[in-house]
């Protein structure tokens, strides 16, 4: 087995998803709250901050990614240099994000809350989107 470093990003906590057509890698920092676009090919970086945590991403069949920040689910179109069609999500709960997320085979964006680390009194919920990516 040969294992490449592709990108020495010095990230704490990061996860992702490869968009297969385009070659890159979309990819969430969460302790830095930054949502990443690396291409292997020439190893660019695009770097976006939308301001919140970003606890996980999911790919849309259109190349959209659906971002799931803080208390809210967003869609980020080309670009992602903004985030539009936002849903929210548990906003009475302060203490609580959400968490890891992925698409489905049938393009659903599944996803889980949970409380803050420090406050183990926070409920966690589980979360679909059913809209079509």
């Amino acid at each position: 087995m040969n294992v490449q470093l592709i990108q020495d990003a010095r990230a704490i906590l990061g996860e992702g998803v490869r968009n297969e057509r385009s070659g890159r890698l979309h990819w969430v920092d969460i302790r830095a709250w930054l949502v990443h676009r690396f291409s292997s090919a020439g190893g660019s970086d695009s770097v976006f901050d939308f301001g919140q945590p970003v606890g996980s991403l999911g790919l849309g069949a259109d190349g959209s990614l659906v971002l799931a920040i803080c208390d809210e689910f967003g869609l980020a179109r080309s670009g992602l240099g903004r985030m539009g069609q936002v849903v929210e999500v548990e906003k009475q709960l302060a203490r609580n994000r959400i968490n890891a997320g992925r698409c489905n085979a049938s393009g659903r964006f599944w996803a889980g809350t949970m409380g803050s680390l420090s406050l183990m009194l926070a409920r966690s919920t589980g979360w679909r989107r059913s809209a079509a990516l």
